[in-house]
């Protein structure tokens, strides 16, 4: 593809990413805040002949997709005195181009039998399924659906008891919990008191390492991150969950990154790691945080990291700084 990784992922992190509300309870999410949202599924597709070249990110970067769409459910809908249509035919236009795009957030040629959930502000489905940037594609990956309905059935409640609700979708997932989820707990854990958010916060960081999508556990880091300034501000559970699950998933290594989902390992190393040596209260909780175990596998990797040459001189450096700060530091973490 033409565009860079850099401009295709600040438009996605623009599709995605919401900041909550600070006035009241209610949190901010994909489905609170659209007035439309609903599924639909892709009954026929037809690529123009420049589909081919655009999938392989040749010249021209476009491709011009006539669907046939049928939608199989309303969870929301903007004007309910209009009869929305069952079937619907729609061509969609992808650009390989900087700014938002339709479908941008697709990185597979559309296929009959996918389904996607779509979410916006506009009234006219049809419009609103060829023009979105962002649907998401309901794989079976993770259970967008299960999580999207988690959010709907939640929105009268308090935020207590919508703190517990997704703790019980995390406790006991049904399915790899989504991206969707992830950004609803952080916002919670960014919005609620201690007691609020307390069993939240500890399913999460006692969660399997699969619980979340790949997706999913790049989104819930980013948010945590995004929402506490990399654990210089926010609520102790807020801090204490974005440390704990920085040190968890940076154990899980490397893989290869696509535009939608960036290599986990390596944005903790060039983003968040940085970030938490030059918080004291991150480094702070951070020692607190991290239990025996994970403490040393942490540092383990650390230390392993900052001896690979493919990192650039000052990245070893500040690996190494990170090693000997009172966040991993022998002797500095407060006992159990």
């Amino acid at each position: 593809m033409l565009r860079t990784y850099a401009s295709i992922l600040t438009s996605l992190i623009a599709v995605f990413a919401s900041a909550p509300l600070r006035a009241d309870s209610k949190i901010r999410t994909a489905a609170t805040e659209k007035a439309t949202i609903f599924l639909a599924e892709i009954e026929s597709a037809r690529p123009d002949e420049s589909c081919a070249q655009f999938w392989r990110g040749h010249i021209p970067a476009k491709c011009d997709t006539r669907v046939r769409a049928r939608i199989l459910r309303i969870y929301k809908q903007a004007d309910s005195t209009r009869p929305a249509p069952l079937e619907f035919d729609a061509e969609i236009h992808q650009r390989a181009v900087s700014g938002v795009t339709p479908w941008q957030t697709q990185i597979d040629p559309i296929q009959v039998g996918q389904r996607y959930l779509l979410f916006s502000s506009l009234k006219d489905l049809p419009i609103v399924f060829a023009t979105t940037p962002g649907p998401v594609l309901a794989s079976g990956k993770e259970d967008v659906i299960g999580d999207l309905e988690v959010m709907l059935n939640s929105e009268s409640l308090s935020l207590a008891q919508q703190a517990s609700a997704v703790a019980e979708a995390v406790a006991n997932p049904t399915a790899t919990r989504s991206h969707l989820l992830a950004e609803y707990a952080a916002h919670l854990l960014a919005e609620g008191s201690q007691t609020d958010t307390a069993l939240l916060a500890k399913v999460i960081e006692q969660c399997s390492d699969e619980t979340f999508s790949v997706l999913g556990r790049w989104k819930l880091l980013h948010e945590l991150a995004y929402e506490s300034q990399s654990g210089s501000r926010g609520p102790d559970n807020l801090v204490h969950v974005f440390v704990t699950m920085t040190a968890r998933y940076f154990l899980l290594g490397r893989y290869e990154g696509t535009l939608l989902v960036p290599d986990l390992h390596e944005v903790i190393l060039t983003g968040y790691i940085p970030s938490i040596l030059q918080s004291e209260r991150a480094t702070t909780m951070m020692r607190q945080a991290l239990g025996p175990t994970l403490h040393e596998q942490f540092a383990k990797k650390v230390q392993e990291a900052a001896a690979e040459e493919r990192h650039p001189l000052t990245r070893r450096e500040q690996l190494r700084q990170f090693l000997g700060s009172s966040a991993l530091r022998e002797g500095t973490r407060k006992p159990p």
